[in-house]
C-alpha cells in the first residue's frame, strides 16, 4: 500500500521581488486592479463644480466692464440745483451758495445784471457783482451774449426792494415787481459764459 502523501515543510511561497513588495500600488503594476476609482470620481466632481459653480455658474456676477458716466458736478449746497427748482421752493436755497452749469442766457442788462432759465417765462434775475464777469470779456460789448450758456457761482438771497431792483439791476420796473414776487434772487461772484 502506498503511503500517504505528507506535507513538504521545505517547500516555501516564492516572494516578489523586494522592489515589488513594498510598493505594490505602483503605476503600472498589473496587479493594482481598480482600488482608487473613488479618487477619480472625487476629481472629476471638484472639477466639474469649479467650472458650472465656481467660474461663471448660476450665482457668478459678471465682470464689471468700465461705463462712462457723464459726470454733474454736484452743487456746493446740498440738492440738486437748476433754476426751476430754486423757482419752486425758493426758501429751500435763500441764503446758500450756489453753482449753476451751463445754464441759458435770456436776457442782458449790460454788466449789472442777467435774466437765466429755460425760458422767458421761467427765469431768474442774477445780479453782477463788480468782477463777476472775466476781465477777458470786460470792455466787450454785451460780455455774456443773450442766448448763450453761462456758468454762475454765487449765493440765492431775497430780493431787495422794487426800487433798488431798478437801480442795481439795470431793469425795468414791471420785471423788478415780477423778480419781487419770486421771492429770491442770485448775487453772482462769478460768471463765466461758455466760449464757442
Amino acid at each position: 500500500m502506498a503511503e500517504p502523501l505528507r506535507k513538504d515543510d521545505s517547500y516555501t511561497q516564492p516572494q516578489p521581488p523586494a522592489e515589488r513588495r513594498f510598493n505594490i500600488h505602483r503605476y503600472g503594476d498589473p496587479n493594482r486592479g481598480s482600488r482608487h476609482w473613488w479618487f477619480w470620481i472625487l476629481l472629476a466632481a471638484v472639477v466639474i463644480w469649479f467650472v458650472v459653480w465656481g467660474h461663471g455658474g448660476h450665482n457668478a456676477h459678471p465682470a464689471a466692464t468700465p461705463v462712462a458716466v457723464p459726470q454733474t458736478p454736484a452743487a456746493p449746497a446740498g440738492p440738486a440745483m437748476d433754476v426751476a427748482s430754486m423757482l419752486s421752493q425758493p426758501d429751500n436755497y435763500t441764503g446758500k451758495q450756489v453753482k449753476l452749469r451751463d445754464v441759458l442766457v435770456q436776457s442782458t442788462n449790460g454788466d449789472a445784471s442777467i435774466f437765466i432759465g429755460p425760458s422767458n417765462t421761467q427765469q431768474m434775475l442774477v445780479l453782477l457783482k463788480k468782477g463777476a464777469v472775466p476781465d477777458t470779456l470786460k470792455g466787450k460789448a454785451r460780455s455774456i451774449p443773450e442766448g448763450g450758456v453761462v456758468t454762475i457761482t454765487g449765493t440765492a438771497v431775497k430780493p431787495p426792494s422794487v426800487r433798488d431792483l431798478e437801480h442795481t439791476g439795470k431793469i425795468s420796473r414791471k420785471e423788478a415787481e415780477q423778480v419781487s414776487k419770486q421771492g429770491i434772487v442770485i448775487e453772482a461772484d462769478r460768471a463765466d459764459p461758455q466760449v464757442m
